[in-house]
């Protein structure tokens, strides 16, 4: 069973004459761990979207539960109000409106479920839990890539849309060990030169969440074979740099680098924050040779 708290949040917006799914890691994760439906309680954040509500009515529904406030967010330089933050107890809850993909900067309180669908990001993260009929609703095929291991865009356009994606799919390999698809591989080939558009604020929660994974060294390797690793020259300078051959039989420092970025994701460390330390460590250590 879902969570009280969602229930009731869930039976208010029916009752505004709306609708509220869960959405994105929690259900996504929750279904790899083998259950049908999510067990919510592998979280204590959850995405939440309200179809037929707007913001305003979203926050009222919030404010009279408990503590609520709008949160904002920054987008190709503007900012706009993006969700309501919402807590209850030990639990904190991000509800949204439904979004289109024709409108990247605000949402759609009349969307459809599938327009839904097409603004996020990867199929995998286009799965729904409805709460109140305790069901899952898949309008892209989500969980045939989740059963696969694979990472696939919404859409065409979904890396164009929103370049960060990019290393959300760097994050989300690294964590998950997925496939990249060929899509996928193909819209980052031509739009990585993109990421400079990006609010550099954005950048590092990924890279936070890359260097904690299990398997940061898939995320080096995607990088690389989609082409984006040129967004970074300093590590694009390391592919084809020698190395004493005596020493280092791998190959060129970005496979010596890549090699000790594995090992050290394989150290058993209980404190997250100092692996975090120890992979970015792994990363650099070796980017200053192809100048030497």
């Amino acid at each position: 069973m879902p969570d009280p708290a969602i229930i009731k949040f869930a039976q208010e917006v029916k009752a505004k004459g709306g609708r509220l799914y869960v959405t994105g890691g929690q259900v996504r994760d929750g279904l790899a761990l083998g259950t049908f439906y999510p067990k919510f309680r592998y979280y204590r954040d959850f995405d939440l979207v309200a179809f037929g509500l707007d913001l305003p009515r979203i926050l009222a529904v919030a404010e009279n539960l408990g503590s609520a406030r709008l949160i904002f967010r920054n987008f190709r330089g503007q900012k706009f109000p993006a969700l309501v933050r919402f807590r209850a107890g030990s639990l904190v809850f991000e509800i949204s409106p439904a979004k289109s993909p024709d409108n990247p900067f605000g949402f759609t309180p009349e969307a459809s479920l599938n327009e839904d669908a097409l603004s996020r990001d990867f199929t995998v993260n286009a799965i729904y839990a409805d709460p109140l009929a305790e069901t899952i609703i898949d309008p892209l095929a989500g969980l045939d890539d989740l059963k696969a291991q694979r990472l696939t865009p919404v859409s065409p356009f979904s890396i164009a849309q929103d370049p960060l994606r990019i290393l959300r799919a760097m994050a989300l390999i690294s964590r998950r060990g997925y496939t990249a698809t060929a899509r996928l591989l193909d819209q980052v080939a031509k739009n990585w030169p993109s990421l400079k558009t990006v609010a550099p604020d954005r950048f590092w929660p990924e890279w936070a969440r890359w260097s904690k994974a299990r398997w940061p060294h898939l995320g080096l390797s995607f990088l690389r074979t989609s082409g984006a690793l040129g967004f970074y020259p300093e590590l694009t300078a390391l592919v084809g740099s020698p190395q004493n051959p005596r020493f280092h039989p791998e190959g060129d420092v970005f496979n010596h680098t890549f090699l000790v970025v594995q090992a050290m994701s394989e150290l058993k460390l209980p404190d997250p924050r100092r692996k975090s330390l120890l992979t970015f460590a792994a990363l650099l250590h070796d980017v200053g040779k192809p100048r030497v």
